[in-house]
Formats: C-alpha cells, structure tokens, sequence
C-alpha cells in the first residue's frame, strides 16, 4: 500500500464523521423541540397567571413595585412549573421509571395546593365588596374573583397534562439511548480510522526501511569495490612488475 492509498482513505474518514454529526443532530431535535414546546406553554400559561396575580399583590403592596412584579413573575413560574414537573413524574411512575415516584408526586401536588389556596386566599380578601352599590354587582364582583381564582388551576391542569403527553420520558430514554448509539458508532468508525492509518504508515515504514537498508548495501559494496582498486594499485606499485601490473589492474581481486 502506497501514499496514494493513505490519502484516497482520509476523505472516507471525514464522511463518516460529518454523516454521524449529521444523525446525531436529526436524533436530538426531537429532545429539543419537546423542550422548546414545554418552555412555550409555560410561559404563556405562566403569563396568564402572572396577569391575575399581580391584581392581588398591587393592592397588597402599593408603593413597592419592583417586589410587586418579582413576587407576581415568581408566583406564577411556581405555579406552572411545579405542574410540569408533575407531569414528568406521572409519566415516570406509568412506566416504573425511577423510584419514589408516588412520593415526589403527593409533594409536587402538596406543594402546590399550598401556593394555590394561598393565592385565593389573598384574592378573596382583597375583593371590594364593600365599595359595590347594588347586591347585582357584588356578586358580579364575586363572580369575577372566584373565576381569577380558578384560573391558576386551569392553568396548572393544563401544564400538566402537556407535560405529561408531550414529554415522554420512554420515548425520551429510547431517544437518548439512539444518540448514545451514533455516538458509540462515530466513535468506533474513528477507532478504525485510526487502526488504518497506523497500518498505512507501519508498511510506508517498513518500506523506507527496506529502502535505506538497500541504500546502505550498495554504498558498502562501492566502498569495498574502491578498497580494492586501491589495494591491487598499492600491491602493483610495490610489485614494479609491468606483467604483474597490467594482470592487477585487468583482474579483480575477491
């Protein structure tokens, strides 16, 4: 195998590792797009409640509106993001993956009635009942308050059941498991690139090797062949016998 074999194979090389890179980012999209789809819905949903709490937490806190927006944005990412956590577990637990699932779901659920009664505590409080004329209009305004108190929990279902079917986390696992594969794959291609190349260059040595000992055998035979040119020289001077001279000089000495 030559030099021109070495080059012809590193193209081959560099396709394997561009169609791996190729597989791999086709096989991460789906992972991706479920992420993208998940942090969409929550920050609508998220925007919606965010909508509803800041009504409550304007009139508790009039004069301090930077807390009222960071306690409104952090009461309503809580109170999405614990139902889209929740819908993980559920998936986990329908296909016994993982353990203490049963235990994590009662406190994921606890966690968040508590944030949601408190909500509607707030809510009924800060309802004006008093300030209403006619008995018309304050149930009106009770109407409209138990309803801003039952969107949180909407929205929460909803996270859930969105966290629950899109992200699916055995499809996600056979989906990891397919990237672990290409990766494994990618890598061992490398591998016998690599276990290639050193062959190619172990015959490329081998053959320069041969090379330079042939180098060195012709070079020694010229030497051995001028020693002797010089020696039967030097042995017909001493002789100074024209026939032994001219025998010398015609003849070779082995």
């Amino acid at each position: 195998m030559n030099r021109d074999d070495k080059v012809a194979f590193k193209p081959i090389k560099y396709a394997n590792s561009m169609k791996a890179e190729s597989e791999l980012n086709d096989g991460e999209k789906p992972l991706v797009q479920k992420q993208i789809k998940i942090g969409i819905v929550v920050l609508f949903l998220s925007s919606i409640d965010a909508f509803t709490l800041f009504t409550v937490i304007d009139q508790l806190l009039t004069e301090m509106w930077i807390i009222n927006i960071v306690l409104t944005v952090g009461g309503a990412l809580i109170l999405n993001i614990l139902p889209v956590i929740l819908g993980e577990f559920l998936g986990r637990n329908k296909y016994k993956i993982g353990k203490y699932n049963t235990i994590y779901i009662s406190i994921l659920i606890a966690t968040f009635f508590i944030f949601y009664i408190a909500t509607c505590i707030l809510r009924w409080n800060t309802v004006p009942i008093e300030g209403e004329n006619t008995v018309d209009a304050q149930n009106a305004t009770q109407a409209l308050t138990i309803f801003l108190m039952i969107i949180p929990l909407i929205t929460g279902v909803i996270a859930t059941f969105l966290s629950f079917s899109l992200n699916d986390p055995l499809k996600n696992k056979i989906c990891r498991y397919r990237l672990n594969k290409i990766k494994l794959i990618a890598h061992l291609n490398d591998l016998k690139a690599g276990e290639r190349d050193l062959l190619i260059d172990e015959e490329l040595l081998i053959h320069s090797e041969d090379e330079y000992y042939q180098a060195a055998l012709d070079s020694a035979d010229a030497k051995i062949e001028g020693f002797k040119r010089y020696a039967r020289f030097k042995l017909a001077e001493h002789l100074k016998n024209p026939e032994a001279v001219t025998r010398l000089t015609q003849e070779k000495i082995v």
